[in-house]
């Protein structure tokens, strides 16, 4: 039998793998909106041992399973609670010093995986369009793929086309808007066969403008607003993209 172990064990992992103190930089994208850049995420050798911690955990899901109803178009790991306590110590900090209001409620956590196998990615087609993480929080992606300027991110959207009520975009949730019956036409389980960009042309058809661009950026988290519409951007040479989300969220 063969059997796979953490590397480092949940034993180790506290003493090999520590968080630094929160060091951070804002990115205004517009008045109400900034992203921020956090960085020297962990002491010493410690994102490259984590690195490693990550991948040594097993793939929960490919998201491109025919019954799968998913958003998410990228394959997926989560991590023991043990060893992200830290990450979303860190997380939620910065979301208390950041946020806009106050927040109100406990704040909750939730992490997963994000990996881009080119020839494995078929997103739901529906779920191609921006989406929101929660109603109130931040998300934040660590990045384990350094890639070239500008080739990858994530795009930030304000949606013009109506309401949102509770996450739920009006095209959504209002039988009357004109795109209603075309997005829920869009079955759940509906795949596209390849990864495509969402493009500015589709924005303004679905009611979206975009307002700024969140680069990747190798052994950096970026975060952002769970709350603001977003998609991915991958450039077309890019056939392996990895990162993790860690959310704090109300």
């Amino acid at each position: 039998m063969i059997f796979l172990k953490l590397d480092p064990s949940s034993v180790d992992f506290p003493k090999l793998i520590k968080t630094n103190k929160l060091e951070y930089e804002e990115v205004k994208v517009t008045d109400g909106i900034s992203y921020f850049n956090v960085y020297n995420i962990f002491e010493g050798d410690g994102f490259d041992r984590f690195q490693n911690f990550v991948q040594s955990n097993p793939i929960w899901r490919m998201n491109n399973e025919p019954d799968l109803t998913d958003m998410n178009p990228f394959s997926t790991i989560h991590l023991p609670t043990w060893a992200t306590e830290e990450l979303f110590a860190m997380v939620s900090e910065l979301y208390l010093r950041t946020a806009t209001h106050l927040p109100r409620h406990t704040i909750n956590n939730n992490d997963w995986g994000n990996i881009y196998f080119k020839e494995e990615c078929r997103p739901i087609k529906k779920w191609r369009l921006p989406h929101i993480d929660y109603v109130r929080g931040l998300a934040a992606n660590m990045w384990f793929t350094d890639h070239a300027p500008g080739d990858s991110g994530t795009v930030l959207w304000k949606y013009v086309g109506g309401e949102i009520q509770n996450g739920v975009f009006e095209y959504q949730g209002n039988p009357e808007h004109p795109l209603y019956d075309e997005w829920h036409a869009m079955g759940p389980t509906d795949r596209e066969t390849h990864f495509t960009n969402f493009t500015e042309e589709e924005g303004r058809y679905w009611g979206f403008e975009s307002i700024g661009f969140v680069p990747s950026k190798y052994k950096c988290m970026t975060c952002y607003p769970a709350d603001v519409p977003h998609t991915p951007y991958i450039d077309d040479e890019i056939t392996l993209r990895w990162s993790h989300t860690f959310c704090a969220f109300e």
